[in-house]
């Protein structure tokens, strides 16, 4: 999903000369021709694969084991063979799928920059900066209120969190409180805008904060002219718009995910952490375990839960145009049916 996501996301976003509304790439980053670029981008991310599945290999994995996990890294996916994904495999392992996870949750734009060697770029990456600073103070915070946690399982499930895949090599759903709400903020938020990782976005969610403080310095000083930056660049004040309408869009889905697993039956905890997770393509949470079983959920919380996984897939976009075209269709049979009521009765006076 990973793949098709570049493939048929980037190319149409390079039309553009942007990946994101904070990753601009030059023109000869990639090449100009359409089926080129997204020749270099399934090469790329096959070789990827590829790559970390021989990692996993050589770690004693298997065979099995290691092509499902590889394709899975890749893709955000989390989906394990294991029913304790990573808490039977091992360091090694652990560690291939650590660092697989973070490249995962990176943009397309820092992965290509990073094969091509483009250093300067990658320093000038505000949002790469900001990721990696997730990374680092998510993994010292919880190796702090975890006692029970080493670094690299604490850096495991940061990693996990960051780029929304959903590993877990231990339980962490009975740790501390304070873990447990810093890795819901982790997953809301989401991974570097253009991965292939879900949640709200890095570069969205940082130029939303940007946009809360300049709001709340125009109301401390009305005259004040504050231009929003990124990368060096003003945004558009229709980008931030649109990002807020994606924020909106993106809030009343968890909740409305939240409402359907409360009145399903599901604790309310545990429903409030599920459809945010859900929503984020994360998965495992408080309500759902480590591992995301659903063996507790009822038939009817479970049914809820296919909309919102999808949408957090495919993106928001195509959930609201379904949305607006029920509500549409709806409409449309109303009127049609309202005339044929008023066509009968004038037929039978």
């Amino acid at each position: 999903m990973g793949i098709l996501a570049g493939v048929v996301a980037l190319p149409a976003a390079l039309q553009q000369k942007r990946l994101a509304p904070t990753e601009w790439i030059a023109n000869d980053d990639f090449a100009r021709n359409k089926r080129t670029r997204q020749l270099q981008i399934m090469v790329t991310y096959l070789g990827i694969t590829a790559l970390i599945g021989v990692a996993y290999a050589a770690t004693g994995m298997g065979t099995k084991h290691s092509a499902v996990h590889a394709l899975t890294t890749v893709s955000t996916g989390g989906f394990s063979s294991a029913p304790d994904s990573f808490a039977s495999f091992g360091t090694a392992a652990a560690a291939v799928a650590t660092v697989g996870m973070i490249i995962a949750g990176a943009s397309y734009a820092v992965v290509w920059w990073a094969i091509r060697g483009r250093a300067k770029s990658l320093v000038r990456s505000l949002e790469l900066r900001v990721y990696g600073a997730v990374l680092l103070l998510g993994t010292l915070l919880v190796w702090w209120r975890a006692d029970e946690l080493s670094w690299h399982d604490s850096l495991f499930t940061i990693a996990s969190s960051a780029s929304t895949t959903g590993f877990a090599v231990t339980d962490w759903t009975a740790l501390d409180h304070g873990v447990a709400a810093l890795l819901l903020v982790i997953i809301a938020t989401g991974s570097m805008t253009g991965s292939a990782g879900g949640g709200l976005g890095i570069g969205r969610a940082r130029i939303l904060v940007a946009f809360a403080r300049r709001e709340l310095r125009r109301q401390l000083d009305p005259g004040a002219v504050v231009v929003l930056k990124s990368s060096g660049r003003a945004v558009d004040n229709r980008a931030i718009e649109r990002m807020t309408g994606h924020q909106t869009a993106h809030l009343a889905a968890c909740a409305a995910a939240a409402a359907l697993l409360a009145l399903a039956g599901v604790d309310l905890v545990g429903a409030i952490y599920t459809g945010i997770s859900v929503l984020a393509t994360h998965g495992p949470g408080i309500g759902t375990g480590p591992y995301g079983e659903l063996s507790d959920f009822n038939g009817w919380a479970r049914i809820s839960l296919v909309p919102f996984m999808l949408a957090g897939r495919l993106s928001l976009v195509p959930l609201m145009i379904a949305i607006v075209w029920g509500v549409h269709a709806r409409k449309q049979i109303g009127h049609s049916l309202r005339r044929w009521l008023m066509s009968r009765r004038t037929r039978r006076r």
